[in-house]
């Protein structure tokens, strides 16, 4: 599974090996904008995208311990928050001006927010030293899914990076991936 999410219209029009643009005018390219499907089918092709995510460390993203949410946020790419009480990782994604890729979910869902800030605790320290959510945008960088992320989705990456690097470290030079 890699590139645009199509969502078909029959399943039996559909060929293993279809060319990409023969598939598109057969369905209809994913979208969280889309009226003709609801939340919950929304969330169903998320969570089985992310459900194939390979982690930096090897493993598969399990699922049952996320809460995921697709909410317009015209701040942030995506959201994590670690729940106590119900011990779940939420995340929110909002890949809109990115583009709904099967890349773009896991580098954002699975390795940004589950596993960086997740699993690994990364996270934000802007004002000082010390922050490691650089990290992050490295661990990004250097995941199976770069290649195929869309460019726009790579530059956000890259940009970030080196923010967060300047911030985090209060240095001008070019920080080593």
């Amino acid at each position: 599974m890699t590139g645009e999410i199509i969502i078909e219209n029959d399943e039996n029009e559909f060929k293993q090996g279809m060319k990409h643009e023969d598939a598109k005018k057969l369905g209809n390219v994913f979208s969280t904008d889309r009226k003709d499907m609801t939340m919950k089918a929304k969330l169903k092709t998320v969570y089985t995208v992310l459900a194939k995510t390979q982690l930096p460390d090897g493993s598969i993203l399990g699922l049952k311990d996320i809460k995921l949410s697709l909410n317009s946020d015209p701040n942030n790419l995506g959201v994590y928050n670690f729940n106590y009480s119900t011990q779940m990782h939420e995340i929110n994604l909002d890949l809109q001006s990115k583009g709904w890729t099967v890349e773009n979910i896991r580098l954002t869902g699975g390795i940004h927010e589950y596993f960086g800030h997740g699993i690994k605790g990364w996270g934000d320290r802007i004002g000082g030293t010390g922050g490691t959510h650089r990290k992050i945008y490295a661990l990004e960088m250097d995941s199976k899914y770069w290649e195929k992320a869309t460019s726009s989705m790579k530059g956000n990456i890259v940009r970030n990076y080196y923010r967060y690097s300047y911030w985090e470290t209060n240095s001008n030079a070019i920080p080593k991936v």
